[in-house]
């Protein structure tokens, strides 16, 4: 198999083949953890979110997709014992419906989620943002393990910091993740005036045309080096970063195979916390989502 077909099939089990346990409880044995975090056991915060809606999903009519998301982190987890989503139905409408979804695991919970599905409507007012000009297009760039393997060859940082670039360079992430400026993810302090980030991102292989897997495996991605957008203005790189909860909106249509804009920017961080606020866009300018998530950010401590 291919890698690209391999990390294909990473998401695809992780969002078709959720086992039917109960009326309205679902299982997960399909839990990935890249190679880089191969001495942990925690459950990657995106996969959740991403399993979550899966889930829920699964309690909804065709006629309906999901249009937001509103999660709480509550604790990481093993990825290596299956995860029961409880899906609580509470409300089924003509156009809405909603679903209240907790993960657990060994009888401690994981992820809370509320979520809501809609028909499509017709409007004839409408509007968004304008996307944002970039410099380069994805071709143009070098993906995220090429630019921390450059690094490591052009001597970057401490021996200890190069070891760190080069694991990140063996591990296998099903999405590909381009910086529009590359030094954001090396470089921090002073020389950067504010905790912004675009990157062009995209799922590895073909997902088919459920529209359900494409928001799946978005919500998945999305969590990637998220909140961690604020600490591009520290000096600091001892620091603990964990996602607090984690929000999408979902506006239009799209494929996550498709290349999609992320930018992202962090408006407020103090008090051991920060959050980060993202806008994600297809190639021809559409606003496919909007996200936004709190994070912890502080030196290296017991939460």
């Amino acid at each position: 198999m291919s890698a690209s077909k391999d990390l294909e099939s990473i998401l695809k089990r992780s969002f078709l083949n959720l086992e039917i346990i109960d009326n309205n409880i679902y299982r997960s044995t399909s839990l990935w953890r890249p190679s880089l975090l191969s001495h942990e056991t925690g459950v990657y915060g995106g996969q959740l979110v991403g399993q979550a809606l899966a889930a829920a999903s699964k309690t909804i009519p065709d006629t309906q997709h999901a249009h937001s998301l509103h999660c709480y982190y509550i604790n990481k987890g093993s990825s290596n014992k299956p995860i029961l989503y409880h899906i609580e139905k509470t409300r089924d409408g003509n156009t809405y419906s909603s679903r209240n979804v907790k993960a657990i695991q060994n009888g401690q919970p994981l992820l809370t989620m509320q979520t809501s599905f809609k028909c499509e409507e017709t409007d004839e007012f409408c509007h968004q943002f304008t996307m944002p000009i970039v410099e380069k297009q994805p071709e143009e760039t070098l993906n995220v393990e090429e630019l921390y393997q450059l690094a490591v060859q052009n001597g970057y940082g401490t021996e200890k910091e190069r070891r760190m670039l080069q694991s990140l360079t063996d591990h296998e992430f099903p999405f590909d993740v381009r910086p529009l400026h590359p030094y954001d993810l090396l470089e921090r302090g002073s020389q950067i005036e504010e905790p912004k980030r675009k990157y062009w991102i995209k799922a590895n292989g073909h997902l088919g045309e459920d529209s359900i897997i494409h928001q799946c495996a978005a919500a998945f991605l999305t969590d990637y080096l998220f909140v961690d957008v604020a600490t591009l203005c520290s000096t600091d790189i001892s620091l603990q970063v964990v996602s607090l909860d984690h929000s999408v909106w979902f506006h239009n249509t799209f494929h996550a195979n498709d290349w999609l804009l992320y930018e992202m920017e962090s408006p407020q961080r103090g008090n051991g916390t920060a959050l980060a606020t993202g806008r994600l866009w297809t190639r021809d300018g559409v606003l496919a989502m909007s996200v936004a998530q709190e994070g912890i950010i502080r030196k290296f401590s017991k939460l």
